[in-house]
């Protein structure tokens, strides 16, 4: 069996790059020969990556036609984009011999719908959302938001009905989209990691003085749920001190907040670093804070790459929704805590509380792990993906 893996590059960096690069390393060391082709406007030429069986195409954006630079068609300059990418990928994969082409969702256009027309009968869209919710919310004031949500609702069903079939990342998401095209194949994938890259965080010292939490934000985005819990620690009047590490990309409004909040001295906002500096900083986290706001993504299941992190390091944490992993395997409670998926405060005392037993069990750190072996590394998952497609051959 051959598959491609087919995405824009821009939409798989941090944490999703890194997601796609396990996906195919897991289904190369199962028997399925899989190639990533990411095509990337920022690349000059062709980039091979040989370790992980990939490689990037560069897409000419550089010579749009002149309508684009008049009153208002500059607005629709997502539409040229677009064109040129499907182009591209045709060019690259027209004489191609493949079973199945996994195609990484970015959004529904005139230009996806032809594509899908003429090789749609091997393709697997792979979701990780719901779309039209997040473009609508997205849309105030950016044009290719707009353009994207308006495109979605025209052209979305439809493509769907020319596809092989739809993977989501979580049930919530299969489920919707088999809806809109009744009798649809489809299989939920949830987000897994690659365990085994992640090094196991050294344990650190809980005296009962000062409980140290990290949130992995990847880029910026309200459905982290950064200021519920900046929101939660100003009306923390407890004897522990709660310092909060917010790694990666953040809205100038929760910097703001931490401000007017006066959580200066216990709220460090990080940009990207080094992988070797995480780690680093791993070494002195206790727990670790799960997405909190899905809710404003009109969403309640997830499987977030932040928490897959978490896992394969050995760090407890909590978080505010379904998540697709830790619902099939309940016997995790011991390790996470789960608070409701909405705009409420949390109650730090009861983190506080409950994270105090495992923190002080010098174990808990290599049992996390084992947990993420069983449910949330690659190696597990696809091999039951690789007997659904052997299945529909």
């Amino acid at each position: 069996m051959k598959i491609l893996y087919i995405a824009w590059k821009g939409i798989g960096s941090g944490g999703a790059n890194d997601k796609i690069i396990s996906q195919i390393n897991g289904l190369n060391k199962n028997g399925v020969e899989c190639i990533g082709l990411f095509f990337d406007a920022n690349l000059k030429s062709i980039y091979q990556d040989n370790e992980n069986n990939a490689t990037y195409f560069p897409v000419d954006i550089t010579k749009p036609p002149k309508l684009y630079s008049y009153h208002f068609f500059w607005r629709l300059y997502l539409n040229y984009e677009q064109e040129e990418f499907y182009k591209t990928i045709e060019e690259v994969i027209k004489n191609m011999k493949y079973d199945f082409i996994f195609f990484r969702y970015d959004f529904a256009d005139i230009h996806f719908l032809r594509f899908v027309k003429k090789f749609g009968k091997k393709i697997f869209i792979e979701y990780n959302a719901i779309p039209e919710r997040e473009f609508k919310k997205n849309s105030v004031g950016s044009p290719r938001h707009t353009y994207r949500y308006y495109c979605e609702k025209i052209f979305s069903k439809s493509i769907i009905r020319y596809v092989k079939g739809i993977i989501g990342v979580t049930d919530e998401i299969t489920n919707y989209q088999q809806k809109r095209q009744k009798r649809k194949l489809g299989y939920t994938l949830s987000n897994g990691i690659d365990v085994d890259k992640y090094p196991l965080k050294q344990y650190v010292d809980y005296n009962g003085s000062v409980l140290n939490m990290i949130i992995l934000t990847g880029y910026t985005s309200d459905k982290h749920g950064i200021d519920r819990i900046l929101k939660s620690m100003s009306q923390y009047h407890g004897e522990i001190i709660i310092n909060f590490y917010i790694v990666g990309m953040v809205g100038e409004n929760d910097k703001l907040l931490s401000k007017e909040l006066k959580l200066d001295k216990q709220v460090f906002f990080i940009d990207f670093s080094e992988k070797k500096e995480i780690d680093i900083l791993f070494n002195q986290i206790h727990i670790g804070v799960g997405s909190m706001a899905f809710f404003r993504e009109g969403l309640q299941e997830a499987s977030p790459l932040k928490v897959r992190d978490f896992l394969s390091r050995g760090l407890p944490f909590f978080y505010g929704y379904e998540d697709t992993d830790l619902n099939a395997n309940i016997d995790s409670n011991q390790y996470f805590l789960k608070f409701e998926n909405n705009n409420s405060l949390i109650d730090m005392q009861k983190v506080v509380d409950f994270f105090e037993p495992i923190l002080k069990d010098k174990t808990h750190i290599q049992k996390i792990r084992e947990y993420a072996l069983q449910t949330v590394d690659y190696q597990s998952k696809i091999q039951k993906f690789i007997l659904f497609l052997k299945n529909i051959q």
